[in-house]
């Protein structure tokens, strides 16, 4: 059963901010779990200064949480810390 959604966005500010590495790394990470993660993408979130920007819903707890600034270095820690959830 999924775990945790995945939304990257791809607004116009963020797909500046290089939101298709932070994508593209998602993406890769998730194969290795594909039950415990969903990656999708996502339009604006409103949040233009701080991207990229993304959205992560876990399932379990029904809760979403916003992330600024999310680089394809810090969606790599994600991954590590979650997989544990795993």
């Amino acid at each position: 059963m999924t775990k945790y959604k995945i939304k990257v966005c791809q607004g116009k500010a963020c797909s500046g901010n290089m939101s298709r590495y932070t994508l593209e790394r998602a993406q890769n990470e998730s194969e290795s779990s594909p039950e415990d993660f969903v990656v999708e993408t996502c339009p604006c979130q409103d949040n233009c200064d701080f991207g990229p920007t993304v959205v992560i819903e876990d399932i379990k707890a029904n809760t979403e949480k916003k992330y600024s600034h999310m680089t394809a270095v810090e969606m790599g820690k994600f991954f590590r810390t979650h997989h544990k959830d795993s």
